[in-house]
C-alpha cells in the first residue's frame, strides 16, 4: 500500500534523513498514481520544474550568496524535559520529546528552503516573515502548524486502525524486522549495532520509541487496505476501476514507434535513414488501415509492434501507455485524443520518429504506473482502492485536533543565530 497523506511523504523524508528512505510501505507515498515513467518515445518534453532547475544553478553563478541564519534546535530542545506532557491527541499524551521531532522535521525543511533560497537567489527570509504574500501565519508558526498535523496524522491511523480491529500479522511483523535491519545498515553499515543506530537517530531528535511506533503504523496502514480491499484492490469492480480512470482523465494508448535519433546520444539519425524509417512506418500503417475486423487487427498490431517497435519503454509497459493530459508529448497525445477505442492512426511524427497508435479501451488492471524503484506495477484497480482508502483514513485523521497544554507555547524566532 504506497499511497496516502503528507504524513507517509514525512515519515520517509524522516527517515531519509538518516538512511536515505527505507523501501517500507510508505516510501513512495509522492508518486504512485503519477503518469507512466519517462520513455524515449511519447515523453513529454523538458517541463517547467526542470527548466527552473537550470535557472537555479545559472543564479547561483550569477548571484553571491547571503549569510543565512538557522535555528539552534539544541537549546530549543533544552527548554524542556523531554518527559514533560505538551500536548494531548485523541485521547493521548504527547510528550516534549515527541513532539520536538516533528517540529524539528518541518522546521529544518523551512530552515534549507531558506539555505537554498539564499544560496540560489540572494534572498533572505526570516521566521518572521509570512509564508504566504498577504498572509498572517508566519514561517515560524508554520512549523508548529505542521508538527501539529504530523501529530494528528500519526494518531489519525493509529485510531482508524483500532476503530476497525485492524492487526498486525505476523508476516507484518517480520515486515518490520526486516525493514529495522535494512534501515540500521543503511545508517551505520552492514555491521552496524543497536547503540549505533540510536545514536544516529537521535541526531535527528526521533526517539527510538517513536522510530518503531512509526514502523507499525507503517504496516498498519498496509494492513488495513488489504484488510478492506484485498490485495492490490482486488475487491475494486472494474466499474470502479475504469470510473477512476475516467475521473483523473487518464488516456489508454499502445503504439508502435520507429525512432528517429539515437536513444543513447538523442542525436537525429542521417536524412537517408530518417527516409527509411518513415518509408516502413507508413508500410506498417497502411498494413493496419486495410483490416477491418477488430480482432485480427488487434493481434496483428501486436505482432507488428514486437516486430518493429524500438520504444525504449516497450518492455515495461508491453501493454501501452496509461497517462494524463500533459506527460506525453503532444503529437502523440493529439492522435490518441482524435482515436476512438480499438482504432489505429496513420503515421504521427514527433521528436523522437515516427508513431502508429491504438487508443485502447480503458482497463482495470493495466498498468499505470511503477513504484519509485521500479519493482511493482500498479494498476487503474489498485489505485482506484487506494485513493478510496486514503480518503477514508484522512476522513478520520480530519477529526482529531491538538490540544495543547496550558501556557505551551514554542516560537522558532527565538532561537535563531
Amino acid at each position: 500500500m504506497k499511497k496516502f497523506l503528507a504524513l507517509l511523504i514525512a515519515l520517509c523524508l524522516a527517515f531519509a534523513v538518516f538512511t536515505g528512505c527505507s523501501q517500507s510501505a510508505a516510501s513512495t507515498a509522492a508518486g504512485d498514481a503519477a503518469a507512466p515513467e519517462e520513455t524515449a518515445a511519447p515523453t513529454a518534453t523538458p517541463t517547467e520544474d526542470s527548466a527552473g532547475t537550470d535557472e537555479a544553478a545559472d543564479a547561483a553563478e550569477a548571484t553571491p550568496a547571503v549569510e543565512t541564519k538557522s535555528v539552534d534546535f539544541a537549546a530549543l530542545y533544552e527548554t524542556r524535559e523531554p518527559s514533560e506532557i505538551v500536548a494531548t491527541v485523541d485521547g493521548h499524551d504527547v510528550t516534549w520529546e515527541e513532539y520536538f521531532y516533528w517540529l524539528y522535521m518541518q522546521a529544518n525543511q523551512i530552515n534549507s528552503y531558506f539555505t537554498q533560497m539564499s544560496s540560489y537567489y540572494g534572498i533572505q527570509y526570516d521566521w518572521s516573515d509570512p509564508y504566504e504574500e498577504g498572509g498572517d501565519v508566519t514561517y515560524a508558526q508554520l512549523a508548529v502548524d505542521n508538527a501539529g498535523r504530523m501529530l494528528c496524522q500519526l494518531y489519525g491511523i493509529e485510531g482508524y486502525a483500532e476503530k476497525h480491529d485492524i492487526t498486525l500479522s505476523a508476516a507484518d511483523e517480520q515486515a518490520i524486522a526486516e525493514g529495522h535491519k535494512s534501515d540500521v545498515a543503511a545508517a551505520c553499515g552492514e555491521n552496524g549495532t543497536e547503540e549505533q543506530f540510536n545514536e544516529k537517530l537521535a541526531e535527528t531528535y526521533l526517539p527510538r520509541a517513536l522510530y518503531d511506533r512509526i514502523s507499525r503504523i507503517d504496516r498498519l496502514y498496509d494492513a488495513g487496505f488489504v484488510a478492506e480491499y484485498g490485495e492490490n484492490g482486488s475487491r475494486i469492480s472494474d466499474a470502479e476501476a475504469v470510473k477512476y480512470l475516467e475521473d483523473n482523465g487518464y488516456l489508454s494508448a499502445n503504439h508502435i514507434l520507429l525512432m528517429t535519433i539515437d536513444p543513447s546520444t538523442s542525436e537525429s539519425l542521417t536524412d537517408e535513414e530518417i527516409a527509411e524509417k518513415k518509408m516502413e512506418a507508413e508500410k506498417i500503417a497502411d498494413e493496419l488501415a486495410a483490416i477491418k475486423d477488430p480482432d485480427e487487427l488487434a493481434k496483428r498490431f501486436a505482432e507488428l509492434k514486437e516486430e518493429y517497435c524500438e520504444d525504449t519503454g516497450k518492455s515495461a509497459y508491453p501493454d501501452g501507455y496509461v497517462f494524463t493530459e500533459g506527460t506525453m508529448v503532444s503529437e502523440f497525445e493529439d492522435a490518441v485524443k482524435s482515436l476512438k477505442p480499438g482504432e489505429v492512426s496513420g503515421v504521427v511524427e514527433s521528436d523522437y520518429g515516427y508513431h502508429i497508435i491504438m487508443r485502447l479501451a480503458d482497463d482495470a488492471d493495466r498498468t499505470v504506473s511503477y513504484s519509485s524503484d521500479g519493482s511493482t506495477a500498479y494498476s487503474a484497480r489498485y489505485l482506484a482502492a487506494s485513493s478510496k482508502y486514503a480518503a477514508e483514513v484522512e476522513s478520520y485523521v480530519e477529526t482529531l485536533s491538538v490540544k495543547y497544554a496550558d501556557g505551551f507555547e514554542v516560537n522558532i524566532a527565538d532561537f535563531v543565530k
